[in-house]
């Protein structure tokens, strides 16, 4: 019996899209309210993949299969898929966050539940830093900051500088950027007071930390 218009289950388990004349279907195709990719040898449906549609164009494709819009992490990275045309958007600042010509984000920090992620140029090279401080820590962390700097990059008080007014030359080694001044700032809380929350009881004991 012919299926037709359908994503149906096989015999042996595995599922696969047909179409309005019966004929299985591969590459990009519209189902259920969304896009979809079918690989071309199995005629699965590809998962958690950056893929070349049959007209020549790249999408990203999720978890469950659909395609995907707005801010993503793909290999390493973070890029901003347009809603309408689901292309990656190139040379073009979102958001505050800046996609250079490749889509990459060049500049910019990106927040979730469980980190933070920062990406900034320092001698026309790109560098990113994840930091893991969440919760208490997070806040503390953006207390110290806020009563340090005022929560800015670029505030300097005798040789102290940046967002944590760390010594420039021996913790920032004169590299002034965001993800310098990020990875420097937990990595000398992490050493001298174990967490942020900790830093933050010492500030306030002394007023410094």
């Amino acid at each position: 019996m012919r299926v037709d218009n359908a994503y149906t289950k096989s015999s042996w388990g595995d599922y696969y899209l047909f179409g309005a004349d019966g004929r299985i279907q591969t590459g990009v195709q519209k189902w259920a309210g969304s896009y979809y990719y079918f690989d071309k040898n199995t005629y699965l449906k590809r998962t958690n993949a950056y893929l070349k549609s049959q007209w020549g164009s790249y999408y990203l494709f999720g978890s469950d299969g659909r395609i995907l819009t707005g801010l993503r992490k793909w290999a390493g990275s973070y890029y901003y898929f347009d809603s309408y045309s689901f292309l990656k958007k190139t040379n073009v600042k979102i958001n505050g966050n800046t996609f250079g010509n490749s889509g990459a984000m060049t500049n910019g920090i990106v927040r979730t539940s469980t980190s933070t992620y920062y990406v900034d140029q320092h001698n026309g090279k790109t560098e990113s830093y994840t930091s893991y401080v969440t919760g208490a820590n997070f806040a503390a962390k953006e207390w110290i900051a806020s009563h340090e700097s005022g929560g800015s990059y670029t505030a300097r008080n005798g040789v102290c500088y940046g967002r944590y007014q760390l010594n420039a030359n021996y913790y920032l080694n004169g590299n002034y950027s965001v993800v310098n001044q990020e990875k420097a700032a937990d990595a000398y809380v992490t050493g001298r007071y174990g967490s942020w929350a900790n830093a933050k009881a010492f500030w306030l004991k002394h007023n410094w930390y």
